[in-house]
């Protein structure tokens, strides 16, 4: 099988992102290692993900396994970025997410061997907004260079990656069509680029 172009450069930023992330992890901020633990994971579902397409297997619950831990990762990265009563919000919103999917799936809304569409839309809403208020807060910033911010790259990354996601997610209760997956793929590989872009900057900040 020949892996479509647009997955490749995907996987390959994913790959400099993440390996950016391990050269820098003895310099790196909690927020940092923890991104690069999202970005290794993602790396390896894709590799997963691939691999059973590869072989003709269902790999759709690779989805479901995907908003929850993302989640969970994102939601902790962006919340040591902010004082102490909005990190308690963000922090409790992991199990509250974690609960609605599960009921989801238990209601049967959500089919494990089927594409998710509410769990992953709501999963890639609240990171957006999660993600856009911080790089507000950074653009009235004016202690530290936005550039040479590790959390203006970060934001902008995730940005990229998970407001696209929200708009695709929504409308899905089927199959993901090739131009979907397309558009899908070029930008993770942006918002990848943008996430190595965070690590030359990686340093410690408080909000």
């Amino acid at each position: 099988m020949i892996v479509p172009w647009e997955v490749a450069i995907s996987f390959i930023a994913a790959l400099l992102a993440a390996g950016r992330g391990l050269t820098k992890w003895q310099i790196s901020t909690r927020p940092m290692r923890l991104l690069t633990v999202f970005l290794l994971y993602s790396t390896m579902s894709n590799i997963a993900s691939i691999a059973l397409a590869t072989r003709n297997v269902q790999n759709l619950f690779l989805f479901h396994i995907y908003a929850l831990f993302t989640y969970s990762a994102m939601a902790l990265v962006f919340s040591y970025w902010h004082k102490d009563k909005l990190r308690q919000y963000i922090r409790l919103s992991i199990p509250v997410y974690l609960t609605f999917y599960l009921l989801l799936l238990i209601i049967g809304y959500e089919d494990i061997n089927k594409q998710a569409s509410l769990g992953l839309s709501v999963m890639s809403v609240l990171i957006t907004i999660v993600s856009l208020y911080t790089l507000l807060f950074i653009l009235q910033d004016s202690t530290i260079s936005t550039h040479r911010d590790e959390r203006f790259w970060v934001s902008i990354a995730t940005l990229f990656i998970f407001s696209i996601n929200a708009v695709i997610y929504s409308g899905i209760r089927s199959e993901i069509t090739i131009d979907i997956w397309i558009i899908h793929n070029i930008f993770n590989a942006i918002g990848y680029l943008c996430y190595f872009g965070g690590y030359q900057w990686t340093r410690t900040h408080t909000i």
